[in-house]
C-alpha cells in the first residue's frame, strides 16, 4: 500500500509538469531561385535591377510566441567586381515587412530590389530574437540574371 501511495504521488508529480520546453520559433526565408532583371541607366553606369518577394515563415514555439527583427544583411556578388555588403537595420527590416515583429504560425512578404552593374547572386541573411531572448538567422539566395 505505501509503494502504491508513492508511485501515484510520483505519476500526479509528472503530469502537472508541462513537459520538455518546446523548440522555440524559427523564420524560414522564401525566395525565387533565380529572376530576370532589366537594366537602366544610373547616372552614367549601367545598372542590373532585380525586383521580387522576400517571404519570411515563423514556425514552431508557442501560438503566442513572436520573434522581432534585429537587422538583415544583403551580399551582392557579381565576379569579378568586389562583394558589394548592404547592412540594414532592424528599422529598415521592419519596414520591408511592416511590422518589427512576426508571430509564430504567420509569414510576411517584402518586395524588394536590388542592383549591380553586372548579373549577381543576392544572399539575404535576416537576423532576429525569439520571445525567448535567443538571436537567431534566415537565409535566402537569389540569382539575378540578364534579359
Amino acid at each position: 500500500m505505501r509503494h502504491s501511495a508513492l508511485l501515484l504521488i510520483v505519476f500526479v508529480g509528472c503530469s502537472l509538469h508541462s513537459g520538455p520546453e518546446q523548440d522555440p520559433v524559427t523564420v524560414t526565408l522564401i525566395a525565387p531561385t533565380a529572376v530576370t532583371g532589366t537594366w537602366s541607366l544610373i547616372d552614367t553606369s549601367r545598372v542590373l535591377s532585380c525586383a521580387y518577394n522576400l517571404t519570411a515563415v515563423a514556425s514552431g514555439g508557442r501560438a503566442e510566441e513572436t520573434v522581432v527583427w534585429t537587422g538583415a544583411t544583403i551580399w551582392l556578388d557579381a565576379p569579378p567586381a568586389l562583394l558589394a555588403t548592404q547592412p540594414h537595420p532592424a528599422t529598415r527590416v521592419a519596414g520591408w515587412f511592416g511590422a518589427p515583429d512576426l508571430a509564430s504560425g504567420s509569414s510576411v512578404t517584402a518586395q524588394l530590389s536590388v542592383g549591380r552593374e553586372a548579373p549577381f547572386t543576392a544572399a539575404h541573411q535576416l537576423r532576429y530574437r525569439t520571445t525567448r531572448g535567443a538571436p537567431s538567422r534566415a537565409g535566402a539566395t537569389v540569382q539575378c540574371l540578364a534579359p
